[in-house]
Order: C-alpha cells, then structure tokens, then sequence
C-alpha cells in the first residue's frame, strides 16, 4: 500500500506518517514541518470566528449537560448550528483544509437526526459519550490552534530569525533558550483559557509501524512511522519538532510577510510566492530586482550624480537661474538615465567591480573577449530647441557643453559628466578626479 493510505482522518483525531525528512498525511507527500509553517498564515479574522463559535459550544454543552428531555432537543438546532459554523472556518485551517468535509457533515446529520434523539438522552449511551467527545472536540480545536500559533510566532520573531546559521544545532539551541524561558511561558499563561490544548514540548500521542511501498521505488517496501493524535496541538508540535530535527523551520518572508518552510541552511528572506507588489514577479524575484537597484544607487555614476546634483542646488559662487539649473539638471538626468538603461543589470556592477588599476581593455563584459572594448550602444537623447541655459552662458562668455550623440564607454563617464558641469564654477574640472572642481567655494 502507499503511505499515506487508509489514515482515515477525521474531527477526533488526525494522523501522519512520517518517512525519514518526509511526511505522509491523506497519500500526499510534504516535508516535516510542513503543517506548522502553514497555520501560521492563518488570518487572524478566521482566529477569530474560530474561537468565538467554539466559545459558543462550550456553553451549549454546559446547558445540554443540565437541561431535561423537551430543553435538550430544542438546544440541538442551536447547537448543529455553531457546529456548521465552526466547521466552515476550520476547513480553512491545515491539515483540515485537506480533509473531506462531506464526511463530516455526514456525521451531523447522523448524530442531530431525530432517530438518535433516545441514543442521546440516556446517560451512558455510546452515542451519547461519542455525542459529548465530539462536541469537547468542537470548542478544543480552535484553542489548540491559537495556543500553537502564539507559540510558534512568538519562536520564529524572537529566535529562529536571529539565528547565524540554519542547521540543527542552531535549532536546537534557539528551542531550549526559548522554551526554557520564563518570558515564554507568561506569555503562555496570559493568553485565553490557558489550560484547554495547552502548549508543551511533550505531545501526547501513540505510534506504530506500517510497511508501505517505497515512494520511488515501487518494488520495494520500507517501514513507516505512524503517528496518532487525539489532541490537535499535538499535532502541530510534533511537526514542528520533527521539522527542526530534520533542519526545517518556518520562516517569515520580508515581501509579502507569509511564512514559508526552509529546507536548507541558507539564511532566507524571500518565498516563491507571488509578489504583492508585481504580481509578474515572484517575492525572490522581486527582491533580487530591488537589491539590484540598491546596489546600483552605489554605482559611481548613481554617486557622481547626486553630488553634481547637490552642486547645482547649493551653487553659491556665480549666479544661477532658475532656468539654468532645470537645464543643468534635465542634462545631468539624461547621461544617468543613459548609463542605467542601457546596460544589462548583471553587467554593470561587473565593469566597476574590478580594481581601478587593471588596464581598460580588460575590464569587458561577460561573454566577450577580453581585449575588446566595451561602449554602450544607446545614444543620449538628443537636445531639440533652444536651451534657456545656453543664452545664460554665451551672456557669461563661456560655452555650454555639448551633449555626445554617440554612446558613452565604460572609461568616460565620470569624465563626461564632469565635462557637463565644469562651467559651474568657471574653472577646469580636476584631472584624474572624479567629482571635483576647481575654483574656491565649489560644492563637491
């Protein structure tokens, strides 16, 4: 048989196979951990309709408990009700959300049917305990759940996120620091109805051994762990535990804030899921593209522009329109946008990567020679119509520098920058430099 088979998971009690870093639940593989990282994407309006219809069964299971005959079956409806409810929210809830929710209506219907009404009333009825077990099941549940989840945030902000390496040393040392603590453990105590489904790092449950065939193998079989628990919250602390045994954590992604299972040692920051803010992208691509973009505002073009820039700003030596500076500005944001553009992201870090001593005609792109040189093939954009700057510097005796029609390579750039702003304070531009000027009272 597969593993996974014949687990029959149901309200009562759930069950799992566990198979070295993988788990079995309904013939459907996942890794350890897989089921704890997921609850805590649970949105915390389904926390809530959860606790507040389980709230309601426990009441009503204290009024059935004292009622007579006539009172107990006009309680049955009220009581069905919050129990569809309940099952509505919960189905949106792992491992539950892969269960069959027909069968558990099914189960409704047999036990508030009206030919089950006698079964019910009488003291020690089997119905009537199954009646009583299912109902303490019911306001159980979502507490066991909120309880795990409070735990497991509190586990993954506080220790699994400062962690320097991923392994299960560091896993087990940030488990004994956090569930040693007595920070921990008033938290725990402060939260609703503390002693139903309490949190602990000792699940209750009952294991056995089934032989199942080999998941890739099919004419082998292997032995099988197979786990039973009649506690929900036991469930998920055994996942978790064994996840972190086997190396596997949750983990909390800084796009778009879901939580995700690593499976490896690498320090994580983005999952694969879809980007809330580029839904073309995944959260890994969209935050390899935006750490692009922060290590390019450390390009010496991205770095000699906002010091011109700044000159511009706060230029104090000769005056300066208004004009002139929106003309030095529209020129200086035209050679950046030229640089930025047309060149692939990948490449322009590796020209300015390199030390500054080697020789030009070896600092050439990947996948091309190494002697050959390397322009940028775009043009600037050409200046159509008069300047209003280009009057205010013939007025002054000096000509306003010319914009190349032509690409700029890798080697001139800062020079070609410098060349644009050098009339800013009527001197040279420094030789060998790289935003400086001459003239005192330059703002570099």
């Amino acid at each position: 048989m597969p593993l996974g088979s014949r687990q029959n998971n149901n309200f009562l009690h759930l069950i799992m196979d566990v198979w070295r870093d993988q788990i079995f639940f309904n013939e459907t593989v996942y890794p350890t951990g897989h089921f704890a990282a997921e609850l805590l994407n649970v949105p915390e309006e389904t926390m809530r309709e959860l606790v507040t219809h389980g709230g309601a069964i426990s009441h009503q299971v204290k009024a059935l408990a004292l009622v007579g005959r006539s009172e107990f079956i006009k309680l049955l409806d009220g009581t069905r009700t919050s129990l569809e409810k309940l099952l509505d929210a919960l189905w949106r809830c792992p491992p539950y959300s892969l269960m069959d929710k027909g069968q558990e209506l099914h189960t409704l219907e047999v036990l508030f049917s009206p030919a089950s009404h006698n079964d019910l009333l009488k003291l020690d009825s089997p119905a009537r305990e199954f009646f009583l077990r299912y109902l303490v099941a019911a306001f159980s549940i979502p507490l066991g759940i909120q309880h795990f989840a409070v735990a497991a945030r509190y586990f993954e902000e506080g220790y699994l996120r400062r962690l320097k390496k991923r392994s299960e040393t560091y896993f087990a040392m940030a488990a004994h620091d956090c569930f040693n603590s007595e920070w921990f453990w008033s938290m725990m105590r402060d939260l609703p109805v503390p002693d139903i489904e309490p949190f602990t790092i000792t699940p209750e449950l009952r294991s056995s051994y089934v032989f199942a065939r080999h998941p890739k193998q099919e004419k082998e079989t292997v032995f099988v762990n197979r786990y039973f628990f009649d506690h929900v919250i036991s469930f998920y602390i055994f996942d978790l535990m064994n996840g972190l045994q086997h190396g596997h954590a949750p983990s909390r992604c800084c796009g778009c804030g879901t939580y995700f299972l690593t499976t490896n040692g690498y320090m994580p920051k983005y999952c694969d899921g879809i980007a809330p803010q580029d839904p073309r992208m995944t959260c890994r691509q969209y935050g390899a593209m935006m750490r692009q973009k922060e290590q390019n505002k450390q390009h010496p073009v991205y770095r000699l522009f906002t010091t011109r820039t700044n000159t511009i700003r706060k230029h104090q030596r000769s005056p300066m329109s208004c004009a002139m500076k929106r003309c030095m500005w529209r020129r200086a944001c035209g050679i950046r946008h030229s640089w930025t553009t047309t060149m692939p992201p990948a490449a322009m870090p590796a020209i300015w990567s390199r030390k500054r001593s080697m020789p030009r005609r070896e600092r050439a792109l990947p996948g091309r020679k190494s002697r050959e040189y390397v322009p940028l093939r775009r043009s600037l954009p050409k200046q159509r119509g008069a300047c209003p700057a280009d009057t205010e510097w013939r007025s002054a005796g000096r000509t306003a520098p010319a914009l190349p029609e032509r690409g700029i390579p890798d080697h001139a750039g800062r020079k070609l920058l410098r060349a644009v702003f050098s009339g800013l304070s009527g001197g040279r531009p420094q030789a060998g430099g790289c935003a400086g000027t001459a003239g005192r009272g330059a703002a570099v």
